[in-house]
């Protein structure tokens, strides 16, 4: 499979023009079709992968690639739905997509316009631009408001560079210690500002603030790692095919690519004796636990001041080789408290049901779209605390197999073929060519018997797969399309979904409906329309 190449939105993982993973919607594309999906993945099934070798002798180059598309962007989902690390950029997303949302609305109630072809993005980044808003602003009712965009507007694009140093293709050797820390620290007051849970707000380093954040040879981040695991899931297939050839043609390509220093320290953390000379489990669990530091939300009453060297996924990647025992307790650790952590609080104002029916004219249809969203974040939350529990049973497996003299955990075991497949196999979206693979949730295992959401006239229809599939989608393209409007980069348009999902249900007129919803919430910007499109239905 080809190598990543530089993609506009960095936090989408992006295999060429093969394959994606987007974190915004936990969900995969691409580029073969279902049924050669269904073919291949039926074929290489029903045996464990080392009885399937005569199968893929058998198979094309073109299938074989298929297949290891398919498991690289499911490895993607493994990893990005099931960790702190992931779930970061899963809020980090979210709260640049509440911030960015704001200021264009404001910008549109006050009739403000943004400079030639210059972004919404840049136009408040220029002074005088932003003197321009603010005189153009001052005859808004609330000038709380006005003055609120400005902190609004620099409290994103914090939060937007932040994520960039996690994400962002290639990381920023000139960042030093001190400005990481400056910025973390900013940032993680104003993601507890906003999702209103608490977090770590007082980062510190062992190093000197002058320090380069990324050291020589070891300039890689979430993004980096992220695609170490993923060639893992592949040379994990080929080493259980017994196929030393293809692993060592794609290992050779890995360590060529554009991803060489991440993947070479992996290699050096993994190394064996024998034919295929590293462990890509190892790989793997290198990456996972890079990835399971606690950089997410903490205790109410627990430490607010951590170093970045015990955390972050590229110190923890770094020191992998001679830190293995830690770091599987401390990966545990936070596996399992960030599991049965609310990753937004009431305070957040994320979560807003509403019993739509009993509401007139658009109020009506802003009802739906309320409930959908939080709908849509309750779903992804459910399946990133299952994730977690799945790494968490596996890594204290893994513990005390490995480390006779260490205390077994009262969890369930999982052995490393069950994690393997059962991670794989979480993904809830995967989109083909020509159809999009789409399973829905039992939602009485998202809300206790006691929920007060069971008492309300939505809750029987959103059990329904095509209501779940209108949550999980409007959740994602919020996300994507309001950041996407922000810096003017390309949005995806909605007539490439539109013929999969009508074959994806029998209900042919709401499933156009839907698809309607989305063209006016995120490529016209014009919500009234809906009720012409929706009446009968709501």
């Amino acid at each position: 499979m080809p190598e990543t190449s530089r993609h506009a939105d960095d936090d989408v993982l992006c295999s060429e023009g093969d394959g994606s993973y987007d974190v915004s919607f936990f969900a995969a594309s691409v580029a073969h079709s279902s049924v050669t999906s269904q073919r291949i993945f039926g074929a290489m099934s029903g045996a464990m992968l080392s009885a399937r070798r005569p199968v893929w002798d058998a198979l094309s180059p073109e299938d074989r690639q298929a297949y290891l598309l398919e498991r690289h962007e499911m490895a993607h989902h493994a990893l990005m739905f099931s960790t702190p690390a992931g779930g970061l950029i899963w809020r980090l997303n979210q709260v640049i997509a509440r911030d960015a949302g704001y200021l264009l609305q404001k910008c549109d109630e006050w009739q403000i316009k943004f400079d030639g072809h210059a972004s919404p993005r840049r136009c408040f980044a220029d002074a005088t631009w932003r003197a321009k808003f603010l005189k153009m602003a001052a005859t808004a009712e609330n000038g709380r408001h006005r003055d609120y965009c400005v902190e609004v507007f620099e409290a994103a694009s914090k939060v937007i560079a932040f994520k960039e140093v996690l994400i962002e293709k290639g990381a920023d050797g000139d960042l030093t210690v001190g400005e990481f820390l400056d910025l973390a620290n900013f940032v993680y007051a104003w993601l507890e500002k906003r999702c209103a849970v608490p977090f770590v707000t007082m980062w510190k380093s062992r190093r000197p603030r002058d320090e380069k954040l990324f050291k020589p040879g070891e300039e890689y981040n979430i993004n980096d790692i992220a695609e170490c695991h993923a060639i893992g899931a592949e040379l994990f297939v080929l080493r259980a095919l017994g196929d030393p050839a293809a692993f060592k043609a794609r290992a050779d390509l890995a360590l060529k690519g554009p991803y060489r220093k991440a993947f070479a320290a992996a290699v050096s953390h993994a190394s064996t004796d024998g034919d295929y000379g590293f462990s890509p489990y190892f790989v793997q669990v290198a990456a996972l636990t890079a990835m399971s530091g606690n950089i997410d939300t903490v205790a109410a009453d627990g430490p607010k001041e951590r170093y970045i060297e015990d955390e972050f996924p590229w110190h923890r990647f770094a020191q992998w080789q001679d830190n293995q025992t830690p770091a599987l307790v401390s990966s545990i650790q936070s596996l399992i408290f960030w599991h049965g952590r609310p990753l937004v609080g009431a305070g957040s104002r994320w979560l807003k049901f509403v019993d739509w029916h009993q509401l007139q004219d658009f109020a009506k249809v802003q009802g739906l779209v309320d409930t959908f969203s939080s709908l849509g974040l309750d779903l992804q939350i459910h399946a990133m605390h299952q994730g977690a529990m799945l790494n968490g049973r596996f890594l204290a497996t893994m513990l005390a197999d490995g480390v006779p003299t260490a205390s077994r955990l009262p969890l369930p075991a999982l052995s490393r073929e069950e994690w393997f497949e059962e991670t794989l196999l979480s993904i809830h979206m995967i989109e083909y060519d020509d159809n999009l693979l789409f399973t829905g949730e039992d939602i009485n295992e998202i809300y206790p018997a006691d929920s007060p959401l069971r008492m309300m006239a939505i809750f029987d229809q959103m059990r329904s797969p095509i209501y779940q599939f209108m949550a999980h989608i409007m959740t994602g393209t919020a996300a994507r399309n309001t950041f996407a409007r922000f810096d003017h980069r390309q949005i995806p348009k909605i007539d490439v979904l539109e013929p999969k999902v009508l074959r994806l249900f029998e209900e042919k007129d709401f499933a156009t409906s839907i698809c309607q919803l989305f063209r006016n919430l995120y490529e016209r910007h014009v919500p009234e329309t809906l009720l012409v499109r929706l009446k009968r239905y709501i």
